[in-house]
């Protein structure tokens, strides 16, 4: 494709993104005016053409298959709101569909699992809970199988993506409901029960508050160990971080001569501060991760300094 093509396809993508978003915030405001059944009926019918143009998009631009992704999440996300039902369905649909890429860290399926995460995530956690930690524990050993001094860069992104993801989808499976508690072994519970007894915009405050990691009670920011968020923690993230460990401790070199890689650990340390303040049980489900947590902290800290030095 050439340059002309590739800055159409991203425009395109951008206006269908906007029109999805706006017909689902008119149908949310106006419920009495529209058919809010057939505004669910179009967003589904989109999901299997816009999956199949982001599975076979040959671009030589990764960021309009990127763009793609991010129309996809917000059809999940509108449908969301609007009908609970389709929404897991659709959404069941969407991960079938991407597991086995981001299972390979291909990075347009690991965008989109993150904005899955992001823009649904009580969604995401109703339709494939159990099934996400598996999804990125084979993210993260096919990281540890495959990177090499050539791609430390692709690695250290795809570490970044999921990390974000896994912050947002701990904030949803822990989201707290009045009527049925959540356990570590049923990371769906909690979500499910709000989903079920909310209507369409109480759905949408509830998205927003963990869109913008926004807790009213500082109590829920406390760490429990026996927590969904701790779980996660534990089955990804610590192994998560030991890889960034060792590619910090074993490749020095190639660290140092690429200023790239410094911005991304950067993020990294970014992300796992506002995991600290967000949602601190992620980051401290048993003593090895959160020991972890600071051993990575201090590394990649010294790894920054002696570049700068």
């Amino acid at each position: 494709a050439n340059h002309d093509d590739i800055s159409r396809s991203m425009l395109i993508a951008v206006l269908l993104r906007k029109e999805v978003s706006s017909l689902a915030g008119y149908s949310v405001k106006n419920v009495k005016f529209v058919s809010e059944w057939e505004i669910v009926r179009i967003l589904g019918e989109m999901t299997n053409p816009l999956l199949h143009v982001f599975e076979t998009c040959n671009c030589s631009s990764s960021n309009v298959k990127r763009q793609i992704g991010f129309v996809i999440a917000e059809v999940c996300s509108s449908l969301s709101v609007m009908e609970e039902g389709i929404s897991i369905h659709v959404m069941n649909l969407v991960l079938e569909r991407i597991a086995n890429e981001c299972s390979k860290t291909d990075k347009a399926s690991l965008y989109l699992l993150s904005s899955l995460a992001q823009r649904s995530p009580l969604t995401l956690i109703d339709a494939k809970g159990k099934e996400l930690p598996i999804i990125l524990q084979n993210a993260i050993s096919n990281l540890q199988s495959t990177t090499n001094p050539n791609n430390i860069t692709e690695a250290l992104q795809s570490v970044q993506i999921i990390i974000e993801t896994l912050l947002y989808i701990s904030i949803a499976s822990d989201k707290p409901s009045s009527s049925s508690p959540t356990t570590a072994s049923s990371p769906t519970t909690t979500a499910t029960a709000l989903s079920n007894q909310t209507n369409p915009k109480e759905r949408l405050v509830q998205l927003i508050q963990i869109q913008t990691m926004t807790e009213n009670n500082p109590k829920k920011l406390s760490i429990s160990t026996t927590s969904n968020a701790a779980s996660f923690g534990i089955a990804c993230l610590d192994p998560l971080l030991k890889f960034i460990l060792s590619i910090v401790t074993k490749t020095a070199t190639t660290l140092s001569n690429n200023p790239k890689n410094h911005e991304i650990l950067q993020s990294i340390m970014q992300t796992l501060s506002q995991c600290a303040s967000t949602c601190p049980s992620l980051l401290a489900g048993n003593l090895d991760v959160f020991t972890n947590v600071c051993r990575t902290f201090l590394f990649i800290a010294s790894s920054s300094s002696s570049s700068l030095s």
